[in-house]
């Protein structure tokens, strides 16, 4: 009789290529799905796992500071600081004029000809210029502002924004901090002043804040902790404290993709499993990597998934919450990951086999629930059939 408590689990069988392929093909696929299935309750945060592989680095309010990037390779010494402690006065800014709205078809106010005009960044000077024709309109005499501010490469970026019932103004606005104020002049016309471009609506300014007590200014809102190894974003005004751990979301989200896409190449290398299984994780994947796709989620050749890790990063600086929701939230890809391994690591081990067990290797064993002793989800692991 089997010893359940021993890592080898013993049947009586009479040694066969069949038999021994199917019992290879089994223990295969239980090994490949209690992994797959730790990474995915890892990912949705299952207290069960939650000791053998960490929590990630994370912030204790999004709202505030949020986790760019953290380097799992990197291991700090005792000497640095694994909590970081924000205090948050003031974010980065960047300048924003907004111009006079105007009729985008009527004829332009700036005057017919050259129109001189001077763009200050930082206390550097450009000096600008633009054509006007008579019969142009507003819409065309802005675009024509527009592309010669662009065309300065002073880090001021112009666009036009068109508003209701045919109205357009332009919109400018420079890089993030108080270095970066700008400001415009007429020279010769009225370029300026006829399209109110030198409209402040937001001053350019530093960002301003505590870690662990002491005062930092930059001009941007990007803050790089450990030599570069974390980073983090700084959200809203306020106080938050970011905890270093061995994984950030993103990390998580490529293990759960590696170990799903090591579990589609597994049961596309053996004929020994039911097809039905390919069939119904080929659905899963196919549907997630639809749904994810916004997130980063990519689809390569062989049923295979990649992750954009920028496009990720970006959404969950974005709509965190909304992210977060769609990886580990109820319906979610890791949850729906884990409950279809779960289902595998718990079914009779005949009935995940293309064809029946023959009655020499205990097909009455196999066809048990009993035939299913790696569903050991606590522990590091799992029975192997010989």
């Amino acid at each position: 009789m089997a010893n359940l408590s021993s890592r080898t689990l013993s049947t009586s069988y009479s040694s066969s290529i069949t038999v021994n392929q199917q019992l290879a093909a089994l223990n295969g696929l239980y090994a490949q799905a209690y992994n797959t299935a730790a990474t995915a309750a890892a990912l949705s945060q299952d207290s069960a796992l939650s000791a053998s592989y960490g929590v990630p680095t994370q912030s204790s309010d999004h709202d505030v500071v949020s986790i760019l990037y953290n380097d799992t390779s990197y291991h700090p010494d005792d000497a640095s600081s694994s909590v970081f402690h924000f205090a948050v006065q003031q974010l980065a800014l960047k300048q924003i004029n907004n111009g006079a709205s105007l009729n985008a078809a009527a004829a332009t106010a700036i005057d017919v000809g050259t129109n001189a005009f001077t763009l200050t960044v930082g206390g550097t000077g450009y000096s600008l210029e633009i054509t006007i024709d008579a019969g142009d309109s507003n819409e065309v005499a802005l675009n024509k502002l527009a592309q010669a501010i662009n065309a300065a490469g002073s880090g001021v970026t112009a666009t036009l924004v068109y508003g209701d019932e045919g109205t357009v103004y332009l919109n400018l606005a420079g890089p993030y901090g108080a270095a970066h104020a700008f400001s415009l002049a007429d020279v010769t016309g009225n370029a300026v002043s006829a399209t109110g471009a030198d409209t402040k609506t937001q001053s350019a300014q530093d960002a301003d804040f505590l870690v662990n007590g002491l005062p930092y200014t930059q001009e941007n809102n990007t803050v790089s902790l450990l030599a570069g190894h974390l980073q983090v974003n700084l959200q809203g005004t306020g106080r938050a404290t970011v905890t270093l751990g061995s994984e950030t979301m993103v990390d998580m989200v490529k293990s759960l993709l590696n170990g799903m896409n090591s579990f589609t190449a597994y049961l596309g290398s053996t004929s020994d499993l039911n097809s039905g299984l390919s069939q119904a994780w080929s659905s899963l994947v196919n549907t997630y990597s639809h749904i994810l796709t916004k997130y980063g989620l990519q689809s390569v050749s062989g049923g295979q998934l990649g992750l954009d890790t920028l496009v990720l990063t970006d959404a969950l600086k974005s709509h965190g919450a909304t992210v977060r929701e769609a990886f580990y939230g109820s319906g979610g890809l890791a949850p729906a990951v884990q409950a279809f391994m779960q289902e595998i690591l718990t079914s009779p081990g005949a009935a995940l086999l293309s064809s029946p067990p023959t009655s020499s290797y205990a097909a009455t064993y196999l066809n048990s629930r009993a035939s299913a002793p790696w569903y050991r989800l606590a522990s590091s692991s799992f029975l192997q059939v010989v």
